[in-house]
């Protein structure tokens, strides 16, 4: 018996001593085909100020204001898109694509994330407007409604 075990255990030996295995190619030397229609194009947010969101909105660019409604009775540029950050992910489709988004809320913060979140999903000219509603000089001429 313990000769055949030995047998065995050497012939096993041989076997995976002798077998090929596959060599592994070094990941940085593998080739990556990605076609141009599979290319993912990263989408940039450019922050702005007021007076940059003003003269923009005179060439025809759009507010959004991602405020709780109950911001609103703080004041609120007149003409603006209202979708709260909340809702915004399920509410692309009200948002035109060919036209330059202003995104403002009361601070900046939820703005800067809702102007992320909407270039990630292919809204190609998203404007952050720093400091948020709270930031808009009052002596601007900036349609406001209360």
């Amino acid at each position: 018996m313990p000769i055949k075990f030995f047998f065995i255990m050497l012939v096993l030996l041989f076997v995976a001593c002798n077998s090929e295995e596959p060599k592994a190619t070094p990941l940085a030397q593998t080739p990556v085909s990605v076609k141009k229609s599979e290319a993912i194009e990263k989408k940039e947010v450019t922050n702005i100020s007021w007076e940059e969101a003003i003269r923009l909105q005179k060439e025809g660019a759009l507010f959004l204001d991602v405020r709780n409604p109950q911001e609103l009775t703080e004041g609120y540029v007149a003409g603006a898109l209202t979708i709260p950050l909340p809702e915004l992910s399920q509410r692309f489709s009200e948002l035109p694509r060919d036209k330059k988004l202003m995104v403002y809320c009361r601070s900046g913060r939820r703005s800067e994330n809702a102007s992320n979140m909407l270039a990630a999903n292919g809204f190609s000219h998203v404007y952050n407007i720093e400091g948020g509603f709270m930031a808009a000089p009052p002596s601007a001429a900036l349609p406001r409604a209360k």
